[in-house]
């Protein structure tokens, strides 16, 4: 196997590390709101204003007594409970499109991931990555060429497991380092 090849399961294996290191749940926010961009979906402005304005409401139906001004109060409480039915109903429909949309993303994600691994041992099954003296890991040098390289090799299996544990090393000590804020620390 060349250098580039083994290099390219290295950096897979790094970046399958940072996308669960920033979680599926960020990702898929982030994606939506993407989303949400790309598509001109207009429902997160339209709970947003609909939000202000009730909190304009509000404040106006402070200001006005409801004994001396009855008739203005009462028009702008039927124009705040109006108001508050839609939002109600607007944010319900937000929620269940961003939950939905979230579900979806999360779930491409955890495919293309694990698919890319998938793909990459099958397609690298027999083939060695490095070749071992037989006596530096005597008796155990059966173990690092598993599950279908030749004895005396080091895997494409055993290369991502070696691969994935030193990157996500590199990510936790990277993020000791420097800490990401609101992240969680491992």
């Amino acid at each position: 196997m060349d250098k580039a090849t083994t290099f390219l399961i290295f950096l897979i294996e790094l970046l399958i590390n940072l996308i669960s290191y920033c979680s599926y749940s960020y990702l898929s926010d982030v994606l939506y709101n993407l989303w949400c961009k790309i598509s001109n979906n207009t429902l997160p402005q339209q709970v947003h204003e609909i939000k202000q304005d009730i909190k304009q409401l509000r404040l106006e139906i402070k200001q006005v007594s409801s004994v001396d001004e009855f008739s203005r109060w009462a028009k702008i409480n039927r124009k705040l409970e109006k108001s508050t039915k839609l939002f109600d109903t607007k944010s319900s429909d937000l929620g269940i499109q961003k939950t939905s949309f979230k579900i979806k993303a999360s779930l491409f994600i955890m495919v293309a991931v694990y698919g890319i691994r998938l793909v990459i041992l099958y397609l690298y099954y027999r083939v060695p990555v490095i070749h071992l003296p037989a006596s530096w890991f005597y008796p155990f040098g059966w173990l690092l060429s598993y599950p279908g390289a030749p004895s005396g090799t080091l895997s494409v299996f055993m290369w991502s497991l070696a691969s994935n544990r030193v990157s996500s090393h590199l990510i936790r000590s990277f993020n000791n380092f420097f800490p990401i804020a609101g992240q969680r620390s491992s």
